[in-house]
């Protein structure tokens, strides 16, 4: 029930403060090509708008991770 209640703040939060729009203008506004974070945010990996979101999630909780295979490519692993 408490995961439940916490992934709905979340989400309410990203929605009121238009969070992924931000993350795009900071991205943009320096010039870079992606962001890499995690802790208590959903684990994925999109894009936004032409830049890479890339959240490796708190790996307690939800036993997630990120690794970068050999061709650079990354991925989302769901222990």
């Amino acid at each position: 029930m408490a995961k439940w209640a916490k992934q709905g703040v979340k989400k309410l939060i990203m929605k009121k403060t238009n969070y992924d729009e931000m993350i795009y203008d900071y991205l943009k506004k320096n010039d870079y090509d992606g962001i890499v974070c995690g802790h208590i945010h959903n684990a994925k990996i999109k894009q936004i708008h032409d830049k890479q979101y890339i959240n490796t999630g708190d790996w307690i909780e939800s036993k997630t991770a990120i690794v970068e295979r050999l061709d650079g490519e990354i991925e989302l692993l769901q222990l």
